[in-house]
């Protein structure tokens, strides 16, 4: 049997994917932990296609189908599916937060514990939702709901929704009461909501290699995982297809056998090609003195272009550089499982981006100079700050 890449597939457009949705209706495509950061995926049939876990941030799916899918865990801060179908789709879990269900179909959706805070849902159509207390609803947008696809069927029928009051309706309307008795017993195998894993990220060298590891052709037809082992990575293991990111960076080698093709009067060494004596552009690698590495693109003698900075405690950064900055659209790599991914400038997370947590949860929004507007405890660099900046050739 031919395996299909999926990603590759997809990169090609709505047209070509749901011609072949069309040719193999059998088919389930299978996009768990796929990296569609940003994504064009406009009226893109992604029925019963398996989104677990998939990064879905800023993602345009306005008029996609999305009947049936399974986008548990899923994160899509951000994302727009206005105007698509989501009957009976699985959003246990997801981070939805800021997104637009504008005239969405979200009847029979399955919502346990889904981040909807600051979503738009004005004019979806709403039936026999699954919810509970942990589903957030905190700060939701929505004038109005349809009760099914029936127009007749408005809620509220002749006014908008005054604030917060969409989020009662729906309590009250979906939430299963507070048992009174005693509950039956449960499988204590399997993890609640704090439990489930969140995107796994394949991890090299000094932690993660998530992106070239993965943040691939995005769209991999039978997605593969590319593990790439180090026997010093401390944290745990695992996959992610990162295609879809301006940088896809392999993860670091080991250094030659030999001494440095060039090396600075501060000691910075360089491996690469020479050109009128001093490092020619292209790709190469950068040691530095005081333990940390670049290995990718230069340009002028700077890091510029695609690359990954693995700092001599661990951290890692995976992405886009501009005159020796973190500048643009990566992935931020720190001790004990945390990871950001998203925009950068000045080496600091600054613009949209979302930081994913240990224990799978996530908090996406804005970020101005390493820190989450509106959460000023929270800081991307988790309070010990980290600057490539100290490390630069001289001479």
């Amino acid at each position: 049997m031919t395996e299909i890449d999926y990603l590759e597939l997809i990169k090609q457009g709505a047209e070509p994917w749901n011609r072949w949705r069309e040719d193999h209706p059998d088919d389930s495509p299978d996009l768990t932990a796929a990296y569609l950061f940003e994504a064009d995926l406009r009226e893109f049939n992604l029925a019963r296609v398996n989104l677990d876990r998939a990064c879905l941030i800023g993602a345009n799916l306005q008029g996609a189908n999305l009947q049936g899918a399974n986008l548990d865990n899923a994160y899509g801060s951000k994302a727009n599916v206005s105007h698509g179908n989501l009957h009976q789709a699985n959003l246990s879990g997801a981070d939805f937060s800021h997104a637009h269900f504008v005239q969405a179909n979200l009847t029979q959706v399955e919502a346990l514990g889904t981040n909807f805070s600051g979503a738009t849902l004005t004019g979806a159509c709403v039936q026999a939702w699954q919810v509970n207390a942990q589903t957030d609803l905190s700060g939701v947008h929505c004038d109005y709901v349809y009760w099914g696809a029936v127009p007749e069927k408005r809620q509220p029928s002749d006014r908008t929704f005054a604030t917060d009051e969409f989020a009662r309706w729906v309590r009250e309307t979906f939430e299963p009461p507070v048992a009174t008795s005693l509950p039956s017993p449960v499988d204590t195998n399997r993890p609640g909501p704090s439990q489930y894993p969140g995107p796994r990220w394949t991890l090299w060298a000094a932690g993660i290699g998530m992106v070239g590891l993965a943040i691939a052709s995005l769209l991999v037809v039978i997605l593969r995982p590319r593990p790439l082992a180090d026997p010093l990575a401390d944290l745990p293991s695992g996959e992610i297809d990162v295609s879809s990111l301006p940088c896809n960076e392999p993860a670091p080698g080991p250094l030659p056998n030999r001494p440095a093709d060039y090396e600075y009067a501060n000691g910075v060494e360089f491996y690469g090609s020479i050109e009128n004596g001093a490092p020619a552009d292209g790709r190469g690698t950068m040691v530095y003195p005081n333990g940390d590495r670049y290995d990718g693109e230069f340009q002028g003698g700077k890091r510029n272009g695609c690359g990954t900075f693995t700092f001599d405690s661990g951290r890692r950064y995976m992405g886009q550089f501009q005159d020796d900055d973190f500048q643009g659209i990566g992935i931020w790599m720190l001790e004990g499982g945390h990871y950001y991914i998203g925009q950068f400038q000045d080496n600091r997370c600054h613009g949209w981006g979302t930081f994913l947590f240990p224990d799978g949860s996530s908090t996406s929004g804005n970020w101005q100079d390493g820190r989450f507007v509106g959460d000023d405890t929270l800081s991307c660099d988790r309070g010990v700050p980290s600057d490539p900046k100290t490390t630069t050739p001289e001479g």
